[in-house]
């Protein structure tokens, strides 16, 4: 993942009840908001812009997995396929972009994601936070197996 690393004391102290700061809420819900306007609107949108809104497709996936969220309108099927043919696209030589459906699919996402980070407890972010980092280095060590591709830039 591109963001910071918490530890398990960063999470026994996090608040288990209050969302994160304002201001850490707002740091990362920014950074993935430009993200999505860089890979909908720049001719070039960058590798990091892309592996920021993966970040956030991950830890989706996290939060789904602990229950704390639903994917009720199987976005993250829809979102995983996007972020394989914007890969795809970008592995051509084309630019790092997504098609209509995926930038409807990760539109969506993205509102679920901001919902969740303004509501869950710091506590229960920061675990997810930790949860998705084991889960991606489990997956590159090959000690847990994926249903689809992985896709890395």
């Amino acid at each position: 993942m591109t963001t910071g690393h918490y530890t398990l004391w960063d999470e026994l102290r996090a608040d288990p009840v209050q969302p994160l700061s304002i201001k850490d809420r707002l740091n990362t819900v920014g950074k993935m908001a430009d993200s999505m306007a860089a890979l909908k609107l720049d001719p070039n949108p960058n590798v990091e812009d892309w592996r920021r809104l993966s970040d956030m497709v991950n830890m989706v996936h996290t939060l789904c997995d602990m229950g704390e969220m639903l994917d009720s309108h199987a976005l993250l099927g829809d979102v995983f396929e996007a972020m394989v043919k914007a890969s795809d696209r970008y592995k051509a030589g084309q630019p790092l972009r997504f098609d209509v459906p995926g930038v409807q699919a990760m539109d969506a996402l993205f509102q679920d994601f901001s919902e969740a980070v303004s509501v869950l407890s710091a506590r229960t972010m920061i675990r997810c936070h930790r949860l998705t980092v084991k889960r991606l280095q489990a997956i590159r060590k090959g000690q847990q197996k994926v249903s689809g591709r992985v896709v890395a830039i």
